[in-house]
């Protein structure tokens, strides 16, 4: 497993971010401390990946972008960091139980979910939103949900949604 810090992504988000600190700092004639914040945009970058790393799981990211995912089989993890994001978990087939976890860090992060299918989503946010299919949202704290004609002996899709400083929606579509 590929670790975050040496990740060509990651130093060359950080190396922009200081470039553009420079300039602002000299072209603008605003006075701040140009380590002390390129050292604080390090520690902030490292947090992020340390709450919505890979665990040895393969996960499906989006940073600085917007994306579209589609479910994909043993797909553990789906991510979106300072983006947008959209996943239609809609149309999979769910023949055994199946977990799948979403993190929202800084971005927005809409999941498309069958209301008839064997689901259940237990949701955490900090400084967040997180709407859940039967349009119950919590921005502090913790939520579950379970579809309708939720039965826990047959094959069930379990979610894990985590938000921090964003925003998730997870809809029946």
């Amino acid at each position: 497993m590929k670790m975050f810090i040496f990740n060509s992504f990651f130093w060359g988000a950080l190396l922009i971010v200081f470039g553009v600190v420079l300039i602002i700092k000299y072209i603008f004639n605003i006075d701040f401390p140009v380590i002390r914040t390129f050292f604080a945009l390090f520690i902030i970058l490292l947090g992020i990946q340390i709450l919505i790393g890979n665990r040895g799981k393969q996960s499906q990211n989006c940073m600085f972008a917007e994306s579209n995912f589609d479910y994909v089989e043993n797909q553990g993890e789906y991510n979106c960091v300072f983006g947008k994001s959209t996943l239609d978990l809609s149309n999979i087939e769910i023949t055994e139980n199946t977990n799948v976890k979403l993190s929202c860090a800084f971005g927005e992060f809409i999941v498309k979910i069958n209301p008839e299918s064997n689901i259940e989503i237990n949701s955490s946010s900090a400084f967040g939103n997180l709407t859940l299919p039967n349009k119950n949202s919590h921005n502090f704290g913790s939520g579950n949900f379970r579809t309708k004609n939720f039965d826990k002996n047959k094959p069930y899709l379990k979610i894990k949604a985590d938000v921090a400083f964003g925003n998730m929606e997870i809809k029946p579509y």
